[in-house]
């Protein structure tokens, strides 16, 4: 008898929040964005909600990304897979809208955290038995901001057709939906998600979400320290910043106060 009524109370909380959750039904989410910008966080945070396999995380979908570029990179296989699932996804489903979530960072904290967490393409052997002097010098040995700062015209604009440029971001509420074709498009700021995920969440889906505790953070894991101290170690001059900062990346998705403050506290 115990076991029959948990079924029926599992069956009704399944009922229920399928329907709470209709919204996110008949729409192909895809979470495609650069890497190391906090794309996990919201990628999980819907995944664990939907009743439906229609969430998805990729960083290449784009012909010249998967069919050029990655040939030779480290990652290739993973993001070939991820790539091929979502493609094969929407040619089952051609008819369910299109929802794409692709978030900024400030560059040089982008790569600092791609290097802390896929330490392998940089240096050999654990990263935590190499001292900090060593693994400064590898990264500014390795330092290429042409990802994250040319993603958007190489790979986001390559496959949706939509120039994130050629419109106005809101600097200050921290993220800006657009409609092109049959896509909607959502742009997110990492460091302003903490305080407009559920503004944001609102209003590009209607559902009144709160964001989780983000477990992908390196400050989080056993590299913390090692993390911390590469962070303070690494400065750069003020004609290397204003390269960087200067950008449209960063004055597209930052306001000035932002960008002076990230020139502080890199200087």
């Amino acid at each position: 008898m115990k076991n029959i009524v948990s079924k029926i109370v599992k069956k009704i909380r399944n009922t229920y929040r399928a329907f709470s959750l209709r919204k996110l039904k008949n729409k192909t989410i895809i979470i495609h964005t650069l890497g190391k910008v906090g794309s996990s966080t919201i990628y999980y945070e819907l995944k664990k909600l939907s009743p439906w396999e229609n969430i998805f995380h990729t960083h290449f979908l784009s012909d010249e990304w998967l069919n050029l570029r990655l040939k030779d990179g480290n990652h290739f296989e993973f993001n070939n897979r991820a790539a091929k699932k979502v493609l094969s996804y929407l040619e089952q489903y051609p008819n369910n809208k299109k929802y794409f979530i692709s978030l900024v960072r400030d560059p040089v904290s982008r790569e600092i955290s791609n290097f802390m967490q896929n330490p392998q393409d940089f240096i050999e052997g654990d990263i935590l038995l190499n001292p900090i002097a060593v693994l400064k010098k590898k990264y500014l040995e390795n330092l290429s901001y042409d990802y994250t700062l040319n993603w958007f015209d190489t790979e986001f604009l390559n496959y949706t057709g939509f120039n994130v440029y050629s419109q106005p971001f809101d600097k200050d509420k921290g993220f800006s939906i657009y409609e092109h074709n049959n896509l909607k498009i959502m742009i997110i700021k990492l460091e302003k998600l903490n305080e407009c995920y559920s503004d944001a969440m609102k209003a590009f889906f209607d559902l009144n979400l709160k964001l989780g505790v983000n477990s992908n953070l390196s400050s989080q894991k056993k590299i913390s320290t090692v993390y911390s101290e590469l962070k303070k170690s690494i400065k750069f001059t003020e004609d290397q910043l204003n390269t960087v900062y200067s950008h449209k990346y960063v004055t597209h998705f930052y306001t000035l106060e932002e960008i002076k403050t990230f020139k502080e506290k890199w200087s």
